[in-house]
């Protein structure tokens, strides 16, 4: 596993792209601790894939806060895969996300999965996990993050692109 790109922001941004992501690893890998400016405790941020916003994402999500489970499905022009704390969490507090993506070089359609919790100290704590499919033969060449609502992410969410080979 290598590292091919890093972000760390040192101002707000409405999205966070990886580009001319190299075609020489057979797996992805994203670990992403983010924060925005939406007023909430947390937001579900998404993803795009080669700048795709065609209706070709399908994800099933499964989430819990320590009481109440739920699940929900949707088939959409972006995928949720990460869970960023807003302006009503502690502050300081980030999500933390794990993304991977597998045979991305591949020619056929795209799997992924993701890991996320975000925390308002202790009190308030979400455990979402995505599950989903990129409905493209297309191999992905460049990746695009973005908090929900029309937020930007703030300064100090840090994004980690990894090639993972065989």
């Amino acid at each position: 596993m290598e590292a091919i790109y890093t972000q760390v922001l040192s101002s707000s941004t409405s999205t966070v792209n990886f580009n001319n992501i190299p075609q020489t690893n057979t797996d992805l890998m994203i670990i992403a601790s983010t924060r925005c400016d939406y007023a909430a405790i947390r937001i579900s941020g998404a993803i795009r894939f080669n700048a795709d916003a065609s209706s070709l994402y399908s994800d099933t999500i499964f989430a819990g806060d320590g009481s109440t489970p739920s699940s929900g499905r949707s088939q959409t022009n972006f995928s949720y895969l990460l869970e960023t704390t807003g302006t009503s969490a502690t502050a300081n507090i980030f999500g933390s996300n794990t993304i991977y993506i597998p045979n991305y070089t591949s020619s056929m359609f795209k799997q992924y999965s993701s890991d996320c919790v975000s925390e308002h100290n202790g009190t308030n704590v979400n455990q979402t996990m995505y599950a989903g499919l990129y409905r493209s033969n297309a191999p992905i060449t460049s990746i695009t993050l973005f908090p929900g609502g029309g937020a930007n992410f703030v300064t100090g969410s840090t994004f980690t692109l990894y090639g993972i080979s065989r």
